[in-house]
């Protein structure tokens, strides 16, 4: 995954989320922190991805949902 960072001050980093494509909940997450890329072992045609970011108090923003990058 790859992506531009917030320009909001309070950010303190981002979190990946995940699941399966049958799965109408986030099953697991990833600390990606304030990295801008992320690589996982996971197969695009299984899983649904997203990420959000966080702020220095724990507060996490809605999942955005993220589309594939080939490099």
């Amino acid at each position: 995954m790859r992506g531009d960072l917030s320009p909001e001050s309070d950010v303190a980093g981002y979190e990946v989320v995940w699941r399966r494509t049958d799965q109408p909940r986030w099953e697991s997450s990833r600390d990606a922190g304030l990295a801008q890329e992320l690589t996982l072992p996971l197969h695009k045609d299984d899983f649904v991805l997203g990420v959000r970011a966080y702020d220095r108090d724990g507060h996490r923003s809605p999942v955005a949902a993220c589309g594939i990058v080939r490099a």
